[in-house]
């Protein structure tokens, strides 16, 4: 079954929370329609999959119209952090489009995170994703470069990528 989130939600100056997991401000684990959502929540966890909008996608989905300005802090265990999604996998088809990340995302995995400003990780065979009308603004704060970028941190070996019309400043 998939859901349509319609909101405008605003999470000013409120720690969404601690801990390890699936954490996301709008939505934790999710799939089907999320549009036009504000969150500037401040997100810290020390293990697995962290997203400003959304933690983990799973099965098809469409983000749209989303805005993130808030932080992201992964710490020292690893995992997957993006400023609108932390993981993409499962074999579906996803659409970011008409995106914003204006926030800080940060990790002090010294290892290889997968760290990005939109997306951390597409990590699956035969799962498609469009990046679209984007913008990655925001800080990407690590303590390596390997798996980390200001788009995308990691793109798996089967995994399909179209950018388009996507821009990112440094």
């Amino acid at each position: 079954m998939a859901y349509t989130y319609l909101l405008f939600q605003r999470k000013r100056g409120k720690d969404y929370g601690t801990g390890n997991g699936f954490m996301g401000s709008v939505v934790a684990q999710g799939a089907g329609t999320i549009d036009t959502v504000y969150s500037d929540a401040i997100i810290t966890g020390d293990k697995l999959v962290y997203g400003g909008i959304v933690g983990y996608v799973q099965k098809d989905a469409t983000i749209r119209n989303c805005w993130y300005s808030g932080q992201i802090t992964l710490g020292t265990k690893g995992g997957w952090v993006g400023g609108i999604t932390g993981r993409i996998t499962g074999g579906c088809t996803t659409t970011l489009e008409h995106c914003l990340v204006t926030g800080i995302i940060s990790s002090e995995y010294k290892d290889v995170p997968s760290v990005g400003g939109v997306c951390g990780i597409i990590d699956a065979k035969d799962t498609n994703v469009t990046i679209a009308d984007t913008l990655s603004a925001g800080s990407v704060i690590t303590p390596t470069t390997a798996g980390v970028g200001s788009l995308l941190g990691y793109l798996n070996t089967g995994s399909n990528l179209t950018i388009r019309d996507t821009y990112v400043t440094l």
